[in-house]
């Protein structure tokens, strides 16, 4: 029966699910067992220094408002703490002030812990009003002790005194600990998801800039980066004088492989055409899919070679490639190099020209200037 009594409580009381609860609910629950452990505490040290029974009134009050209040509200611990924390700011706190010492006691610090404790529950002008409340009551009572010092029951002695203290710092700054440390590593374990969700959403974002600049068969750039690509080129041109070339590479005969053998081997010599075009260009060029079997590349920022040369260079490899083990394909190449006041659809244009004029010459060739 006791179990069972006592597992009723902490059903609503979580004190054994602190890890799983908010950071509301865990500085909700702070407060609630830092009331009852003071106030325990308080019946104690009263016991040990000898002070009147009739002292340990508002703690044995507050003591049993902590047990007995989550059987009366099962459902609503925020309601439950609302109530102590109301009893203790305006009933608890005033009244233990005028028992133990007044002005020479330690009952400020308990003024000042529940002031913070308000501010967990409220915002606004509802914060503003209890907050007014709580502090123009604290004034009045302590004003009251200068005025009046027979209403405030003062320590028996010195020792009293100090060990009344001593508990009463010993207590409110393992609570002020408990807040901070709660507080603070709520905002660490925050900072520390933000972070890792800024990290993911980096990763995610470069996968989708990749997805919408690559082409996913290939894995070679799409027209639409190449586009960009040469207009950047353009732009650089403007500024450096650093003139660039522009290829477009057609494969030769590909919708006869792909009609013999299927599109999933055609798709095979796409992939093998990229890759052997990629490998003869520097890091910085550009190389893109251009639309269907033809592909479009930019010789970047000039070189030492001629683009005639490089252009060549790439029709032998792809000519060199064998698909497995026998078939082979080959390329025809339109190049051509930048020109003062030239355009991104007219140099597309010439090269494209180009590349036809190699297609009549009987393919498999290179053509440009």
């Amino acid at each position: 029966m006791s179990f069972k009594i006592v597992r009723k409580y902490f059903d609503v009381v979580p004190l054994f699910r602190y890890k799983e609860i908010e950071l509301k609910e865990r500085l909700t629950l702070i407060f609630y067992m830092a009331g009852f452990g003071l106030s325990v505490i308080a019946i104690i040290t009263t016991f040990l220094l000898g002070k009147p029974f009739w002292v340990n009134t508002p703690n044995l009050l507050l003591m049993l408002s902590c047990l007995l209040l989550p059987f009366l509200y099962p459902n609503n611990f925020d309601k439950i703490v609302k109530i102590v924390l109301y009893s203790v700011a305006f009933v608890y706190l005033p009244i233990s002030y005028y028992i133990n010492g007044g002005h020479e006691g330690i009952g400020i610090l308990y003024f000042l812990m529940v002031v913070i404790y308000f501010n967990f529950f409220y915002e606004g002008k509802k914060l503003a009003k209890v907050i007014g409340s709580v502090l123009t009551l604290y004034v009045v009572v302590i004003i009251m002790g200068y005025i009046y010092p027979e209403l405030i029951t003062y320590h028996i002695n010195d020792t009293s005194r100090i060990i009344d203290m001593i508990m009463s710092f010993v207590s409110i700054s393992i609570v002020i600990s408990l807040v901070s440390n709660v507080i603070f590593y709520s905002y660490r374990i925050e900072k520390d998801d933000k972070e890792f969700l800024l990290k993911e959403l980096k990763k995610q974002n470069s996968k989708l800039e990749l997805l919408s600049t690559t082409d996913q068969l290939t894995e070679v750039y799409n027209r639409r980066y190449f586009l960009d690509a040469l207009k950047s080129e353009f732009d650089h041109f403007e500024l450096s004088k650093i003139h660039f070339y522009v290829m477009m590479i057609d494969l030769d005969d590909f919708k006869i492989v792909n009609d013999t053998y299927g599109h999933l081997y055609g798709d095979e010599i796409l992939k093998g055409v990229a890759k052997a075009i990629k490998s003869c260009l520097r890091e910085h060029d550009i190389v893109a899919r251009y639309g269907g079997e033809e592909f479009s590349v930019i010789i970047s920022h000039d070189t030492l070679e001629n683009g005639k040369t490089i252009a060549e260079r790439i029709r032998k490899a792809v000519e060199d490639v064998k698909y497995r083990g026998k078939n082979n394909i080959t390329v025809s190449i339109g190049i051509v190099k930048n020109k003062v006041n030239d355009t991104l659809l007219g140099i597309i244009k010439r090269s494209d020209d180009f590349l036809y004029e190699a297609k009549g010459k009987g393919k498999n060739r290179v053509e440009g200037k």
